[in-house]
């Protein structure tokens, strides 16, 4: 995902952290089928200095009351996203298990063996 903020000059990318964090705490995951910002904070975050985040706080700043009943109920469903995540990556694991065990070779390890 670097490579898409990387210009020319490859030297640059410290610069764009900031960027490259939120697209991957937005992005959403294959496995959860959401995003880590959704898991970890009940909502999607929006892109300081859009139009929409300034919408969104007009909007709050005249419904209140209305936005913190919304977002009670919005944090109620946290917790089903969270099972739901959980079941998806088990899924996923179960899925993942057959090709994982073609390959692995269990080790015996004795006392005093390097590893």
């Amino acid at each position: 995902m670097i490579v898409t903020y990387l210009e020319d000059h490859h030297k640059n990318w410290d610069e764009k952290l900031v960027e490259l964090s939120f697209d991957l705490n937005t992005a959403i995951h294959s496995t959860t089928k959401v995003s880590p910002a959704l898991l970890n904070y009940g909502r999607q975050p929006v892109p300081p200095g859009t139009q929409r985040r300034q919408q969104d706080s007009a909007s709050a700043e005249n419904e209140e009351e209305q936005a913190k009943a919304e977002w009670a109920e919005h944090l109620g469903l946290l917790s089903d996203w969270y099972d739901e995540a959980a079941a998806r990556t088990k899924d996923e694991q179960e899925r993942q298990a057959p090709h994982y065990d073609k390959k692995h070779r269990p080790h015996k390890f004795k006392v005093g063996d390097w590893v």
